[in-house]
């Protein structure tokens, strides 16, 4: 059984996280070659959630030092599997005014 593709989520929050930042582009064109991959697209998962938590030590420019991890951004993704769970998390991330789980700190991920 294959490994789960990265989430569209996951994929636009890494673009976001490299541009602009030619460190950080680096860090995703390594992270790539290393795991045998072509394009971002190509990640699983856990493979993204380890790739933005790289990307996120580079730099942090604005992004919140208490962000939420990898692995809370894995499982609150993972636990999406019906409207209920979804409806749930886009009213959580509206009140909180983010545009992805990405974009939660650690307290909000925990919250959710």
């Amino acid at each position: 059984m294959g490994e789960t593709k990265a989430t569209n989520n996951q994929i636009n929050f890494i673009k976001k996280l490299e541009k602009g930042n030619e460190e950080r582009s680096k860090k995703l064109k390594q992270f790539l070659k290393d795991k045998n991959k072509e394009k971002i697209e190509d990640l699983s998962i856990k493979e993204a959630s380890e790739l933005i938590e790289e990307m996120r030590k580079i730099g942090n420019g604005n992004l919140p030092e208490s962000f939420a991890t990898g692995k809370q951004i894995s499982f609150i993704e993972n636990l999406q599997k019906n409207e209920e769970a979804e409806r749930i998390t886009e009213n959580f991330l509206k009140n909180k005014n983010k545009e992805t789980v990405n974009f939660l700190t650690m307290q909000e991920a925990s919250e959710l």
